[in-house]
């Protein structure tokens, strides 16, 4: 059985990890795409939105903010 909490922080450091961890794999690889989808946009767009590490740093809060969710 895989911890709860270190399903929580695998998924905020990569978004989906936690999930798929946790036995829900699609949810884990849709959290997983949509996580490398933002990355692609920011890493093009990057020198036009200013603090775009912010938005990451958001999808990745609140990819274990859903992992702590499936937990409890």
């Amino acid at each position: 059985m895989i911890d709860k909490k270190f399903a929580t922080i695998a998924s905020f450091f990569i978004p989906g990890l936690g999930q798929a961890l946790l036995g829900n794999i699609k949810r884990g690889a849709i959290f997983f795409a949509i996580g490398v989808v933002i990355w692609l946009l920011l890493m093009k767009l990057s020198t036009r939105i200013p603090f775009s590490g912010i938005i990451s740093l958001l999808y990745g809060v609140y990819a274990a903010y859903d992992t702590y969710n499936i937990v409890n």
